[in-house]
């Protein structure tokens, strides 16, 4: 399972409590959990991927979403890599 990501900076306490209860769920499913906002995708200098209004993703950012989810399922070793 994936957790929620938040777009450049900090996420905010209730985005934290989403990722909580998302991990707790995976957990007793005993699924693996990426955890988006630990890793910080999309933030310090991997800002080119959002789009000017710095809410939503533009086509690179989908790419590079893309790319990060295929790292974190390989290691998570959901996919063989």
């Amino acid at each position: 399972m994936i957790g929620p990501m938040w777009l450049g900076g900090d996420a905010p306490p209730r985005m934290l409590a989403v990722r909580d209860a998302i991990r707790d769920a995976a957990t007793g499913a005993r699924l693996p959990f990426v955890d988006p906002l630990a890793e910080r995708w999309f933030n310090g200098s991997d800002q080119g991927g959002i789009a000017p209004d710095g809410e939503i993703l533009n086509d690179q950012g989908h790419q590079r979403l893309a790319q990060l989810v295929d790292e974190a399922l390989k290691r998570s070793g959901a996919l063989p890599g």
